[in-house]
């Protein structure tokens, strides 16, 4: 879908603002990685232990 705009600059800085984005995200890629990796396993860990306990198994 093509939207018409008057202005080229406002076209050029979306594009900037685009490609900073998509830079920050190659940038930051392995860290979100990780954190999804790490953070289910934590996760699913913690509701192990807290159905254990709220079972009345600690």
């Amino acid at each position: 879908m093509d939207t018409k705009s008057k202005s080229r600059a406002a076209n050029w800085l979306s594009i900037v603002a685009l490609a900073i984005a998509m830079l920050s995200l190659m940038y930051c890629f392995n860290f979100i990685q990780h954190l999804f990796e790490q953070g289910f396993l934590k996760s699913n860990r913690t509701v192990v232990q807290l159905t254990r306990i709220l079972k009345g198994g600690a």
